[in-house]
């Protein structure tokens, strides 16, 4: 078989080819990715001077009529003075109030992972709760109990009774935490 022959028994496949190739081409020159030639200047146009746009406030805008691209901004130096450092915030101020027995309905209802005192007290201060307690210490003994908050200032740390299981557990700090059933119930001031 010839190339002859091969070109006319596959006529039908090359002229679909050629359709396909011009209408990306029309599409591409509709969009002036290709042929845009008549957009481009036939010489480098005459150098001119910047221009200058006083109305910007106290940025300048420097461009020069004729280049591509965006102008260029030019803010004023920057001042001699110290950067503003933020605000540190604060620890938050909590009292001891005592220890509280604690069951599955719970009387501090949110908990808040395992932390010290100190950082419970954090918590509950950016969740907005009044009050809050920690127990279990024996389960990590020295560094931590479970942190648990009440809602808002709703006060029922002592729903359910006083207790005696704060006597031996401390957190880093040496603050008190509860041991099981119950909290070591602390308010923030």
């Amino acid at each position: 078989m010839g190339v002859f022959d091969w070109i006319k028994s596959h006529i039908p496949l090359i002229i679909f080819v050629l359709i396909i190739i011009a209408v990306v081409l029309i599409i591409l020159w509709q969009k002036d990715i290709i042929f845009a030639s008549s957009n481009l200047p036939a010489e480098a146009p005459p150098a001119e001077a910047p221009t200058v746009d006083p109305s910007n406030g106290s940025n300048v805008v420097v461009g020069v009529p004729g280049t591509v691209g965006p102008p260029l901004t030019v803010s004023p130096p920057e001042t001699n003075q110290p950067p503003t450092l933020p605000t540190p915030v604060l620890d938050p101020k909590y009292k001891y109030l005592g220890c509280f027995k604690d069951t599955p309905t719970r009387a501090l209802p949110i908990f808040s992972g395992t932390t010290t005192v100190k950082d419970c007290a954090v918590k509950a201060r950016d969740k907005k709760s009044k009050y809050f307690g920690l127990q279990y210490g024996n389960a990590t003994p020295g560094k931590a109990g479970e942190c648990w908050m009440s809602n808002a200032d709703e006060r029922k740390y002592d729903m359910f009774g006083s207790s005696d299981r704060c006597n031996f557990f401390k957190d880093i700090n040496d603050e008190v935490v509860a041991g099981p059933d119950s909290n070591a119930v602390y308010e923030l001031i």
